[in-house]
């Protein structure tokens, strides 16, 4: 069986043209090991949609170590319109989903749940020069 936390997609799998609408920007909590939010702040997550798969939702994960400072606040965001941003050094692996209890959701089968999770060193602010699905 084909271990799926072995496989990393890019950038181009999750979002066609390597770039995502950015529809809001926030901040990376550090997490205890009881699972407890921590006030440290350790980076940025930018939510983003991939216009060019009906625009699915994704969050991209940045540690501080990588890109101190966002290319954009979530305030700037909100009167800038339409922004798009693209990432550098971007990976994606699948996890399946799990219920409040713990466990599996369907287990692996076809009512399985499935989710990516996104990580990358750098975001960048880009313009579009034409649609995704073009």
């Amino acid at each position: 069986m084909i271990d799926l936390n072995s496989i990393t997609l890019t950038l181009e799998q999750i979002a066609p043209g390597k770039r995502a609408i950015l529809l809001r920007v926030g901040e990376q909590k550090k997490y205890n090991d009881d699972g407890t939010a921590t006030d440290e702040i350790i980076g940025t997550t930018y939510f983003c949609v991939s216009e060019a798969r009906n625009y699915e939702k994704f969050a991209v994960k940045i540690l501080k170590e990588h890109q101190n400072e966002p290319v954009i606040t979530d305030e700037q965001l909100k009167d800038a319109g339409k922004v798009y941003v693209t990432f550098d050094g971007f990976g994606a692996k699948i996890y399946q989903l799990r219920d409040s209890g713990g466990s599996s959701t369907g287990g692996f089968n076809s009512r399985a749940k499935f989710d990516v999770t996104c990580t990358a060193t750098r975001a960048s602010i880009i313009q579009p020069t034409k649609r995704a699905t073009e």
